[in-house]
Parts: C-alpha cells; structure tokens; sequence
C-alpha cells in the first residue's frame, strides 16, 4: 500500500496579459505533482522474524523504490516498530550490504524425471553459480527431492564441496514437492543468522506423504522466507498457486520461470535481494515465555511511508519432570521409582501451591508395594512431613496411580528443582526381562 504525504499549497500561477491560461506553465506543474508522487513513493516487504533469542526479536525487511531499486541509508529515525500495538523502543537498525550480516541459505532443487536433460543442467549451474556468489560469514545447504528427500550437503561455507554436491545431482523418480518443505524446514529452522530456503520445482507434487496445507503450515510457522521458482508451470495452474501462496506466507518471493535459461538470472537476482536488507533488534515488552502468537509491525517513513506485519511465537515456559531409579528392575524384586525436576530442566519459578502426578504403569507386572503411606513419599521440594499433606489413588486394574501433594498454609511454596516424589513398586515375579513397565 503506497501513502503520500499532503502536498504544499501551491500558489496560483500568474495569468497572462491576454488573460489566456498558459498551458504550459499548468503542464509542468501537472507533471512536477505527478513526478513528486512517483519519486515518493516505497514499499516494504518484511523477510524473516527470528525469536531463537527470545526476548529479543530480530526483524529482516527490505525497503525499495517505485522501480523496485534498494533504499539506502535509512536508520532508527526512518522505522517504527510495534508488537501487539504497543510501541517498542529502543531499536536498533543496521543496514545489510556486501559483507554484512551472514545469510543461511538452503537451496532445494527437483530431481524428478520430468527435470532429465537440459532443465537439470540449467539448474545445478544456477544453483552452483548462487552457492559461488555467498561472503565467507554466508553457508548454504543443498537438498534435492524426487519420491525421496534427501540432505545432499549439510549447511557449511565451503563453497567447491557445496559446488561438487548439487553437480552430482541426477533427474528420476516422481515428485515428493510438500515433503521437500517440511524436510528442509526442519534442516533450517535450527540454524542461526538471515535464513532463507529458495525452493525450484517444475511440476505437480506425486508423491508425497503430507498434504500442501501440512507443508504451509510448518513453513508459516517457520518464519523462514521461502522464495519459490516455478520451472515451466502454465501460468495460473494450481502447481504455480501453490508456490504463490508458500511464497507470500513466508515472506519470500515466487518468480516464474518460463524455461530453464531464465533460472541462472532468477537465482542472481535472489542472491542480489538477500544483500540488501534492514536487520531491526528490539528487546519485547512482555518477556513472559507463554507460547503465545505476537504480531510484529513495521513502518518505515521516508517522505512516504510503507508498512507490513509478521509473528512469532513465544517460547513455552517448559518445567519438566523425570522418573526415575537407581534400583536394578528384575522379576519378584522391589524398586523405587523417583519424580523429580533435575538440574538441566527450567527453574520451577511459579512457586507452586500444590501438584498432581499421574503415572501409568505395566499393572500386569507391577503393583504399588504396600502399605501405601510408607511407599508413597513426598520428596525433599515439599519440605518435612510437617509442612505438606500428599494422597495417592491407585487404579490397579487400569495401572494408573494418581498423586496430589500440597503444602500446608504459611509452610512456604515449590520452587526451584529437586525431588517430588518417591513410589516403591514390588515386580512380579513372572515378569519378563524385556518387558515395558
């Protein structure tokens, strides 16, 4: 959406002697507002949202012109930035040019039989030609698809391996497209610094084992860019929607390639894109790791103004609770089974009032050993038997015991990590040495 600034009152031009209007005069103002308008005007296109640092979020956009050339020299005065409608300050703005920031790109190419011949050569020289245009601080990766998705290079900078790699690529099989995107979605998605996935394919998807709406979902959820190459697609055809529409939920770009000529000026042009961009850091008002979905806008004002939207998702809070024993399990013994938050897991920082626990166990072979209230103990995050209470109810029959443990009014609350519980089990001694309890 281009806006414009409102244009200064312009005085009426001088008439004529002759009283006649000169129409030149009102031609050249006519064409300088037309020409102020058009010099005005640019759009911004949001690429990629990255929260692997949560709570701070990094935002790539670009920012071009009315004919599509890069804006430059744009800082934190030219860009606003809101999540969830609250403003966000400070920023930080860095332009990104040759040798700047590092991009990580993974390059996914059809390997199909539909791509025998020339189409396969056009395509292993314009991706080898794109893998030779990446900065040292850049590293790509290289996976091809026909039924099979296969990781051909893992990400590295070493720019001839990477070469010889997609120059062993060959054309047979049928055409595995969604499985392709979430194969390489989950390659890239762990990876750090500008990731982009530029995805090449020339036919309808045959083979694969999830549906499109599966690969768009992962890859929407992503916040990876993926700039999609359609090879020889009739135009409007549901194959090429559907590189549209990965493309304009991901940020990315389609480009259409009527042969295969075209794709080493596709791949270029790409390369070209990827190097002239805005890197924008802010630290989030609202630090809480919920799991939560936060829209992200931007506005970039420079006489006009342009803006787009994306979001992240905030990371999960995650306390995790481990059984486990140091006993030796085997027929016709006993053992004692521990709970406990251990020391890799996150902090217990909610400070809890009360806790349940549910375990289902093998009741073919194990029974809680009796009596009950000696072999059902809290542990040592409750404090002594003087501060908490704990009831336990057992299923045998169904193999589910369920724990309530709570503390006692003014004995202080579960924080941080430790032991929560301890059940002693007595095996049967009928019970294999291979059996899942």
């Amino acid at each position: 959406m281009m806006r414009f600034r409102a244009l200064p009152v312009m005085k009426e031009p001088a008439r004529s002697r002759s009283k006649q209007p000169n129409l030149f005069v009102l031609l050249m103002l006519l064409f300088g507002i037309v020409n102020y308008l058009t010099a005005q005007s640019l759009t911004l296109e949001y690429k990629e949202i990255d929260a692997s640092g949560f709570s701070q979020i990094v935002s790539f956009v670009s920012v071009r012109d009315n004919s599509g050339a890069p804006i430059a020299g744009l800082t934190e005065d030219n860009f606003t930035v809101r999540e969830d409608g609250q403003l966000e300050s400070p920023i930080e703005v860095l332009e990104i040019s040759e040798g700047g920031e590092g991009i990580t790109a993974a390059l996914v190419l059809d390997r199909s039989s539909s791509m025998r011949g020339q189409p396969i050569e056009d395509a292993r020289s314009a991706a080898s030609n794109f893998v030779r245009l990446l900065q040292p601080r850049d590293r790509a990766a290289v996976v091809a698809f026909n039924e099979l998705v296969t990781t051909v290079h893992p990400f590295s900078s070493d720019t001839n391996s990477l070469v010889t790699a997609i120059s062993g690529i060959q054309a047979t099989g049928e055409t595995a497209m969604y499985d392709a995107v979430i194969h390489t979605v989950t390659l890239t998605r762990p990876e750090t610094g500008r990731r982009v996935i530029i995805l090449l394919t020339d036919g309808a998807d045959t083979a694969s084992r999830n549906s499109f709406r599966q690969a768009l979902r992962r890859a929407t959820d992503s916040g990876i860019p993926i700039f999609t190459i359609g090879l020889s697609l009739e135009p409007g055809s549901q194959e090429e929607e559907n590189l549209i529409t990965l493309a304009e939920n991901t940020a990315g770009r389609y480009y259409r390639s009527p042969t295969s000529s075209d794709l080493q000026q596709i791949y270029a042009a790409i390369a070209a894109e990827l190097r002239n961009q805005y890197k924008i850091t802010y630290n989030t008002h609202n630090p809480t790791t919920d799991g939560t979905r936060r829209l992200v806008h931007i506005e970039v004002q420079n006489g006009a103004a342009s803006s787009d939207t994306s979001s992240y998702l905030a990371p999960e809070y995650v306390v995790t609770i481990a059984p486990s024993t140091t006993d030796r399990v085997s027929p016709a013994r006993e053992f004692t089974l521990d709970f406990e938050i251990p020391q890799n897991s996150n902090y217990l920082r909610h400070q809890m009032k009360s806790l349940t626990i549910q375990l289902e166990y093998n009741s073919n072979y194990l029974k809680v050993k009796q009596p009950q209230d000696q072999n059902v103990l809290a542990g040592a995050l409750f404090g002594p038997l003087s501060e908490h209470t704990i009831s336990a109810s057992v299923d045998q029959a169904n193999g589910v015991i369920t724990l309530e443990l709570s503390k006692i009014p003014a004995s202080g609350l579960i924080e941080g990590r430790g032991m929560l519980a301890h059940i002693t089990f007595q095996a049967s001694g009928t019970m294999p040495d291979s059996t899942m309890l």
